[in-house]
């Protein structure tokens, strides 16, 4: 028997497989749902999607977003509440579940005031860098939004801590008494091969994986690693990702140090296991990250890692797991890489149990909220 119908506003669905993988362990529990994607180009379609098991589920796209939708956000919500309406009947949907506090949110809101249909919102690192920041127009729009949800989802400590420090939300108590932090999975591929390295060689590989952009940080972890190698014999820098503004230069680095090498994107797990298990540390300063499962899946294979303060894991594990830094400081990447490097039988490889990390259990975790909302 099919459970009750949950519409998914999601704005990121085809850009991630975060959503994807929740979604499907809800359709595998019985869950009927409709995953709404506000659509910004074409291409976009048919991108993570996946068999349902329940006929009744279905993915639907909006109509493409306008160009000036970006910077008008009322005319952007207007236009995508119209388009959703005329996708889904609400009285079909119990429960709706945005999957970020601005952009997703407020067609969840607009929803449970138009037919009291409830609600449950996340909070990412967009909304809380980008919004609460640059969007003071709609910090109002952003509290009842809040205060209107039944549950408020934090992906990590570090934004629930981040989240509730801002100067704009501080104090709001109602909020936190709602909210609930639920980590995202990592494939049952990583909990499955787990390893503890041991080595009796000196540790001398670093490994990075991420997009080549500005927020990954590539070019400051290239620069600390240039300075590393004046101190630390044989270091090497393995490189897995591809894409992002800084593509070009770190192609260029490579090209001229014999020590860095550039796998590009690499997709296939068993490729991505044997480049873990030639490395000693995985290193990883983006400037903001809302969780960041690669982290997880560089402890699941026993290495330390090095990761932003007050971002992404910080603040996960009660393990000594690594070296926290500032993505900005060169000199804190390469003292962070240094002292991992020379200390690494100091830290402590937690064991990355199904119970927090595994997929079916995420979605048990949101069953039990779906639940509680039904009463």
């Amino acid at each position: 028997m099919n459970r009750i119908k949950i519409l998914h506003i999601c704005n990121d669905f085809p850009y991630t497989k975060v959503h994807r993988n929740l979604y499907r362990e809800l359709d595998i529990i019985g869950y009927g749902q409709i995953i709404f994607h506000p659509l910004r180009n074409e291409v976009e379609k048919d991108k993570n999607t996946f068999e349902f098991k329940n006929l009744n589920s279905r993915i639907i796209y909006s109509q493409k977003i306008k160009k000036y939708h970006r910077f008008v956000f009322e005319a952007k919500t207007k236009f995508l509440y119209s388009n959703l309406l005329k996708l889904v009947n609400p009285n079909e949907i119990k429960i709706v579940s945005a999957t970020t506090l601005f952009s997703d949110g407020v067609l969840a809101y607009r929803l449970f005031k138009d037919y009291s249909i409830p609600y449950t919102v996340a909070v990412r690192n967009t909304d809380i860098h980008i919004f609460l920041k640059y969007r003071p127009d709609l910090i109002f729009l952003g509290r009842e939004i809040l205060r209107n949800a039944s549950r408020v989802i934090f992906i990590s400590r570090s934004n629930y801590r981040n989240f509730f420090n801002h100067k704009i939300i501080k104090g709001n108590t109602c909020f936190k008494s709602k909210s609930q932090i639920i980590h995202n999975g990592i494939d049952d591929f990583w909990l499955e091969n787990q390893s503890i390295k041991r080595f009796k060689q000196k540790p001398n590989e670093i490994l990075f994986i991420g997009k080549l952009d500005e927020n990954k940080n590539i070019l400051n972890l290239l620069k600390a690693f240039q300075k590393l190698k004046k101190v630390h014999e044989n270091i090497k820098l393995n490189v897995v990702g591809a894409g992002g503004s800084n593509e070009s230069k770190v192609l260029q680095f490579a090209k001229k140090d014999a020590s860095i090498k550039v796998y590009g994107k690499v997709t296939s797990k068993k490729q991505l296991l044997e480049i873990f298990d030639k490395s000693h540390v995985f290193a990883l300063a983006s400037f903001r990250e809302t969780f960041g499962l690669v982290y997880i899946e560089a402890l699941t294979q026993g290495l330390p890692i090095l990761f932003t303060k007050k971002q992404g894991v910080d603040g996960t594990f009660k393990e000594n797991i690594g070296v926290s830094v500032e993505p900005s400081s060169v000199k804190e990447i390469y003292e962070g890489l240094l002292f991992l490097l020379e200390n690494f039988d100091r830290f402590e490889m937690p064991l990355i149990i199904r119970r927090d990390f595994g997929w079916d259990q995420v979605a048990m975790k949101y069953h039990k909220i779906f639940q509680n909302i039904q009463g």
